[in-house]
């Protein structure tokens, strides 16, 4: 469709141009016939009130046509881009819904993953916890243990070296 408007605005550009030609030269022509004439030997006939009556009446008619014309040819063009802009903005609308929707899904499926990996790292955090817990409850005695062994083994150096 833009390739029919681009025509038709290149028509109208185009015999718009040849109107201003075509009334360049009729200018020019009638300018150069004034000039060749003798001024005494123009004689002006002088109008009637009902030929320029009926002249200007055929000419405000021919713009109320032309002007009619157009403004039915504008109707027709600004419907059709109601039509084109509506039909874009329903598709523009669907589409948007259809985005929102998925990435609403997204985000619920991303904060579903994210409470598990929470919950997963909640659980092993508190096993290494448990494991530590464990770990230095058995420590106590083997540290005990140990204190005994170094005191024995500093008594039994100290009754050799004696």
């Amino acid at each position: 469709m833009p390739a029919t408007r681009n025509d038709s605005l290149l028509k109208n550009l185009a015999i718009a141009f040849g109107d201003g030609l075509a009334f360049a030269a009729g200018m020019k022509l009638s300018q150069r016939a004034v000039n060749r004439r003798p001024a005494a030997a123009v004689a002006i006939p002088q109008p009637s009130a009902s030929i320029d009556r009926r002249l200007v009446e055929a000419v405000v008619q021919a713009v109320e046509d032309r002007i009619k014309k157009h403004s039915a040819q504008m109707e027709r063009r600004i419907s059709e881009l109601e039509t084109q802009v509506a039909t874009e903005w329903e598709l523009r609308s669907a589409w948007g819904e259809a985005t929102g929707a998925a990435l609403a899904e997204i985000r619920a499926s991303f904060d579903a993953r994210l409470a598990d990996l929470r919950a997963s790292f909640r659980a092993e955090v508190q096993a290494l916890r448990g494991r530590q817990q464990a770990i230095e409850e058995n420590a106590a005695p083997r540290d005990l243990l140990r204190t005994i062994g170094h005191a024995y083994l500093a008594a039994a150096d100290s009754t050799e070296t004696r």
